[in-house]
Formats: C-alpha cells, sequence, structure tokens
C-alpha cells in the first residue's frame, strides 16, 4: 500500500463534502424525479467505497473489508449531521441509507475486481 494510492479516494471524499455543504439556496434546481438525491448519494458512495478498498489493496481480508465500510458508514453519517447546520440542508437518514448502500456495494466491486485481477496473476 502506498499513500499514492489514497489520494483518489481523499479526493474523491473532499468533492462529496463540497457537494453535500453547498448551502441549498446555491444548488441548482434540475428538475429531477423523487428520489433523485438517494441515487446521486448512492453513485457518490459507489465510487468512495471503491477507491477506499483499492486504496487498501488487501485481498481476502474480511476484517479490513467491514472496517472501510463502517468507516464508510461514519463519513455519510458525520456528513448528514453536518448538514443540518448548514442553511437550506437537512439531515436524512434515507440518505445515510444511500451512502452505506453504495459504499457497500462499491467495496464489493472493488473486492471482486482485486480478487479476479490476483487470480490472474
Amino acid at each position: 500500500m502506498t499513500w499514492r494510492a489514497w489520494w483518489p479516494p481523499v479526493a474523491w471524499a473532499v468533492c462529496i463534502l463540497v457537494a453535500t455543504w453547498i448551502p441549498g439556496a446555491m444548488v441548482p434546481r434540475i428538475p429531477a424525479p423523487d428520489g433523485t438525491d438517494k441515487l446521486v448519494h448512492f453513485l457518490f458512495f459507489v465510487v468512495l467505497g471503491f477507491l477506499i478498498q483499492r486504496a487498501l489493496h488487501v485481498q481476502g481480508s474480511a476484517v479490513v473489508t467491514l472496517y472501510a465500510i463502517l468507516a464508510l458508514a461514519a463519513f455519510g453519517a458525520l456528513d448528514e449531521f453536518v448538514q443540518q447546520f448548514i442553511p437550506g440542508r437537512d439531515m436524512e437518514l434515507f440518505d445515510w441509507i444511500a451512502d452505506v448502500s453504495g459504499a457497500i456495494v462499491g467495496v464489493v466491486i472493488a473486492r471482486l475486481t482485486l480478487e479476479r485481477r490476483a487470480a490472474r496473476s
């Protein structure tokens, strides 16, 4: 594991925080079906989960994978908690559930990809 491997997940986490901590009045209103914001939360965390698992690059360790998911769940919870203090934003349980679901999917995809790559070697 190299420190360079951590730049992508750290940069993506910063992007998530910047996007979710913008005051609500500054967010452009785009006509979209209800629940679209949950899909955005899910996709942001799929990418973050994938990048973190890839940075860990530990194949076969279920404990490390579990810790990654728990850390991502805590990150999502902290992000949601802070949003209640940002004008025009609020804390939503279903946003956090979308975050955690996306993190799990991203971590699993990365883990399967890494295991498949290791099997080829």
